[in-house]
């Protein structure tokens, strides 16, 4: 290709790309902001990786019935420290996935976002020991596949009972009788909304749960089961 050649058709490509040129210069709009440096993007690897671990799916369980040569997994606990070393001493459990039920998982119903909390925590004190739940994790409900968030597992049934209920006095009889936890409005009143639910449980299981606290954490315990707010909406809602 010749120099007038070349140049002919540079011409040509000016000539189509001027309008462009001009209308790019010409336009209004704002340029678009530069990305900030505090904004990190995750992968898909990343994002499934957070799903698998934030939601509850399997735990672990011992098994001493597993073969000597088993490759995994393991259940870690510690038994204490080397007397000479000072170092942690971990024993390492052969043990196997089970899929978690519904009746083990249980919900919190509130806000943390209104409670000014980032995630909700509780405890329980069961023979002279303080147990500590921490409801951050997500459930999906084999049954309906609805998922579930602020969800925590807690397999004890006896910690249930703590959780979901406490104790109050009646104005009337004098006498401790147990009540479904329910949620505080603004003003620290009591609403009509429980605090918690145990997914996948029903009016029969939560009136079981009521008679483990009872047995286990009221003075005098008693048979009759009292009219509960609560109760009702959780059977309401199911």
């Amino acid at each position: 290709m010749s120099r007038d050649e070349r140049v002919s058709r540079e011409a040509q490509l000016d000539e189509k790309q001027a309008p462009a040129l001009i209308k790019s210069l010409s336009s209004s709009e704002p340029p678009k902001p530069p990305e900030s440096q505090d904004v990190i993007y995750l992968s898909d690897l990343e994002v499934s990786l957070d799903k698998q671990i934030n939601t509850l799916d399997f735990m672990l369980v011992p098994d001493d019935d597993l073969p000597r040569d088993w490759a995994g997994p393991f259940v870690e606990r510690c038994v204490g420290r080397d007397p000479e070393t000072q170092k942690m001493r971990i024993v390492k459990l052969r043990a196997k996935n089970v899929p978690i039920e519904p009746w083990m998982v249980m919900q919190y119903l509130g806000s943390v976002i209104k409670d000014h909390q980032s995630v909700h925590t509780n405890s329980v004190v069961v023979s002279r020991r303080r147990w500590g739940y921490v409801f951050d994790r997500f459930y999906i409900d084999p049954r309906t596949k609805k998922k579930h968030e602020r969800c925590c597992l807690v397999t004890d049934r006896v910690h249930q009972a703590a959780l979901m209920y406490e104790k109050f006095v009646d104005k009337c009889s004098r006498k401790p009788l147990a009540r479904i936890r329910r949620l505080k409005g603004a003003m620290g009143q009591l609403l009509d909304d429980p605090m918690y639910k145990v997914i996948g449980a029903n009016e029969g299981d939560y009136r079981d749960l009521k008679r483990l606290f009872e047995r286990n954490f009221l003075n005098k315990p008693q048979d009759e089961l009292a009219d509960d707010v609560g109760l009702k909406m959780l059977v309401g809602n199911v």
